[in-house]
């Protein structure tokens, strides 16, 4: 098991953590022998949240005996004070120790959210400096899905250490070229979820068996975890593991190479089958393998912003921040179909750069 240190806490952590988001699916039993099987192999981050169901309290009946071999994280969803305060008691007797290592505000995706949790000046992140300083908590940390705008703001800040954020093969929050990096240089410890698409990706290889017996350990998700930990700017990945199966098979796969560029396309492609398992409206997994268009149309931006501008659940913001980066926008694409022929997703390329031109001119005319 290699180690990184997570930014600027100092602590050295596993590059493959564990995420505890799916206990409440399992045993107490499993979830015993998957954290110790953890330990015993090198694994020392355990990320959980209040709410996890149950999660924090069967990590303490699991493994509160070995508390110094491990860095537990944990969060909250509140954002006002009094609640902060009660969730962090909470944390501690559930997980039966006297010390969390990382405290984190809990998705902290809109402006909304930020300005009572960390502007307010009582909101929970106060309640976080509070208990800082009495001893109950290390670091303190932030988890967002989505605003751009929050994760600079996170990266801006002088109060967080750790900040984690979805990313993947597919990149479904644009995260990749711009957020990981610039928080990596700030000195922030990068904590990467939703590695393997929350669990989404796992459903391909299985479907595409269908009655044949499936290898024991699933190529699709082996390589999506390796795309993930073969870049330099994340300091830890933490995929949701259930029982010591699953463990065993993610150890294993934390010592293997980067992905070649053939087991890339083969990642792509099979993923780029199942699109509708992508985030957000997206179809187009962000692979570039439709660069260089020989017109110069930046295909993947366009596609991307596209697609939040569809999405509900993304603010238009975020997707105006995308377009104007855009030099040469959909209005230059001449239909040739080199695109099309590139594309692991098997997308009609011209036709969405067509008819999304006068959507595309409107949204990258909105930025701020």
């Amino acid at each position: 098991m290699k180690y990184n240190k997570l930014g600027r806490t100092g602590l050295e952590v596993s590059r493959l953590g564990f995420g505890c988001i799916k206990f409440r699916e399992e045993t107490q039993k499993n979830v015993t022998e998957a954290l110790n099987l953890a330990l015993d192999s090198g694994i020392n981050f355990f990320d959980t949240a209040r709410g996890y169901g149950p999660s924090e309290e069967m990590i303490g009946q699991a493994i509160a005996h070995r508390r110094e071999e491990f860095y537990i994280a944990t969060k909250t969803k509140e954002t006002g004070y009094k609640e902060a305060i009660r969730d962090i008691d909470i944390s501690l007797k559930n997980l039966r120790t006297d010390f969390i290592d990382i405290y984190q505000l809990h998705s902290i995706s809109n402006k909304e959210k930020w300005d009572k949790a960390v502007n307010s000046g009582r909101g929970s992140l106060q309640a976080m400096l509070d208990a800082q300083r009495a001893g109950k908590i290390g670091h303190i940390g932030i988890t967002i899905h989505r605003s751009l705008e929050n994760m600079l703001r996170a990266t801006r800040s002088e109060i967080f250490e750790t900040i984690m954020l979805l990313y993947n093969i597919a990149d479904e929050e644009n995260v990749g070229e711009e957020i990981l990096p610039r928080a990596s240089r700030c000195g922030l410890g990068t904590i990467v979820m939703k590695a393997v698409g929350g669990g989404r990706f796992a459903e391909i290889y299985s479907a595409q068996m269908g009655n044949k017996p499936v290898p024991e350990r699933d190529p699709v998700v082996e390589k999506c975890l390796r795309f993930v930990l073969a870049n330099d700017h994340v300091s830890t990945v933490i995929p949701g593991m259930r029982n010591a199966k699953e463990v065993a098979e993610n150890v294993q796969t934390e010592c293997m190479k980067p992905l070649e560029p053939q087991e890339h396309r083969e990642l792509m492609e099979m993923v780029g089958e199942r699109t509708g398992l992508l985030r957000y409206e997206q179809r187009c997994m962000q692979c570039k393998y439709c660069l260089p268009c020989p017109e110069g149309v930046e295909i993947p931006k366009i596609l991307r912003t596209l697609a939040f501008l569809k999405s509900e659940r993304i603010d238009n913001a975020n997707a105006a921040r995308v377009a104007s980066s855009v030099t040469n926008g959909p209005e230059l694409c001449i239909g040739c179909g080199q695109c099309n022929e590139a594309c692991p997703a098997g997308i009609d390329i011209p036709y969405l750069l067509k008819d999304g031109i006068d959507t595309f001119r409107e949204a990258s005319s909105c930025v701020e």
